[in-house]
């Protein structure tokens, strides 16, 4: 699949073409294939100025009249309500009440609207054809925007109306999204160069809201879904308000070893991170391209599964997962890819007890040695190794495993780089410091162990004061 940010290119050159045209897609006919709404009683004109009193514009007194309703309308989940008079003197409705209402409201303001009927698609895929309504707006003589205030109002949870918080979804909907969901008895209500058949509706996969919340073009959801090929990783609602895709991997399943480009632009100062656990990469990982972007390139290299997530306002250290990625069963490829640039991500280092790759890299095993090590030598429990007293000093041999054996012969031969005295103490009762001074600066000791407990090499960093452990060892 084409990376996304190639394909916004083509979306926001398609908007530009498509802007001269755009009152031509929506108009003109000169025919209103809109429903006729139910006789009224009333003179709604009172009820609309004070709805649009402060509104300049026919688009300003639309947004205004939908979201009074969105805001003040519930759904009547009795299903007798359908007219503008009931609707309003109930103050809840079924679509075609909802419809009615704003018909009324917006002819009394002088502005033309259509009511459409037509069949709704649910979040499973299921077609109504119990039949939906929605409207299309005029904001001048030959172009109009299409709404659905029942849609933006709220929703039906095991039939109880509840509220959405953000109504914008359902208000100026772009004729791509809506269809995905609106398929309008009139075709000229599509308003698509290439309108859809009642079974290419049908056929198309169901579309996640989420998808357009969070930013992707709606051009790109669209062609795809209308395809067939597209995949996205799966959407949590947490995220709603914090923060808008521009780049991520536009597919449900991603490959240890490769590397994607994840960038987003926040809208609030919470944390956020990428997981591949154990691997967290945290705000300050991430390239600060200013205007709230950052910018992450990212190579996953655990088998777990990949998320975006974001700090919870309410819990400390508790990340919200927003959006998430599966890993592809890894080939031999991955693996080298993911070895050559993250050695100790390898599935054998994966358990190997003590493995404080920081530590182990100041004493001189970078990640490629300390790999071939363990792989050599089988090992599955590294010594520890401290450098937080200022315990320095640079490894050319020492004994890999944490346990060492009574009776054996052990060969340690490092550089020093701190310290006045070194020393390997067993139990805290047995010293061994009589070092050989190679020429090189190494010092080296050959130490036989007679009885087991723990053995540690200790430095003296200044004369008269402690020993520091620098390494410590298991004796068995």
């Amino acid at each position: 699949m084409k990376s996304f940010a190639f394909h916004f290119l083509i979306v926001v050159a398609l908007l530009s073409l498509s802007m001269a045209t755009w009152a031509d897609q929506y108009k003109p006919r000169n025919v209103d294939f809109g429903e006729s709404p139910s006789p009224t009683q009333y003179d709604w004109k009172e009820v609309a100025e004070r709805i649009t009193d402060d509104c300049a514009t026919d688009y300003e007194r639309l947004k205004a009249i939908y979201e009074w309703e969105c805001k003040y309308i519930d759904f009547d989940t009795s299903y007798t309500i359908h007219t503008a008079d009931s609707c309003y003197n109930n103050m809840r409705g079924v679509c075609q009440g909802y419809c009615e209402l704003f018909y009324y409201i917006a002819a009394a303001l002088g502005i033309k609207v259509e009511i459409v009927s037509g069949k709704s698609k649910n979040y499973l895929g299921q077609v109504s054809d119990d039949g939906h309504t929605w409207l299309f707006a005029y904001i001048s003589e030959d172009s109009g925007i299409l709404i659905d205030p029942t849609w933006g109002a709220g929703q039906l949870n095991n039939g109880v109306f509840e509220r959405n918080k953000d109504h914008s979804l359902w208000f100026d909907v772009d004729p791509e999204w809506l269809i995905l969901s609106h398929y309008p008895t009139h075709e000229v209500y599509q308003f698509l160069s290439e309108p859809l058949s009642e079974q290419e509706f049908r056929n198309l996969p169901v579309a996640n809201t989420l998808w357009k919340t969070y930013g992707i073009p709606v051009h790109y959801i669209y062609e795809h879904l209308k395809a067939g090929d597209i995949t996205l990783p799966k959407f949590y609602n947490r995220g709603e308000g914090e923060f808008e895709i521009i780049e991520i991997p536009m597919q449900d399943t991603l490959r240890i070893g490769s590397v994607y480009t994840f960038r987003i632009r926040m809208k609030t100062p919470l944390e956020f991170v990428v997981i591949n656990r154990p691997i967290y990469c945290k705000r300050p990982e991430w390239k600060d391209e200013g205007d709230g972007v950052y910018s992450l390139q990212f190579m996953p290299r655990d088998t777990t599964r990949v998320t975006f997530a974001l700090a919870d306002k309410t819990r400390a250290n508790f990340w919200n997962n927003v959006l998430e990625y599966a890993i592809a069963p890894p080939t031999q490829g991955d693996w080298a890819r993911v070895e050559k640039k993250y050695p100790l991500s390898m599935p054998e280092v994966k358990n190997v007890g003590h493995l404080y790759a920081e530590e182990w890299e100041k004493a001189g095993y970078d990640g490629q040695r300390l790999l071939k090590v363990i792989r050599e030598q089988h090992i599955t429990d590294l010594p520890s190794l401290h450098s937080d007293k200022g315990q320095k000093l640079q490894i050319a041999t020492v004994p890999m495993m944490r346990r060492l054996k009574n009776g054996q012969t052990y060969t340690f031969t490092f550089f020093p780089q701190s310290g006045v005295k070194w020393a390997l103490v067993l139990n805290d009762t047995q010293w061994f410091d009589e070092w050989k001074q190679e020429n090189n600066g190494a010092i080296t000791m050959d130490v036989t162990l007679k009885s087991s407990g723990f053995l540690r090499l200790y430095v003296q960093m200044k004369e008269g004061e402690n020993f520091w452990s620098c390494l410590d060892y298991d004796v068995e």
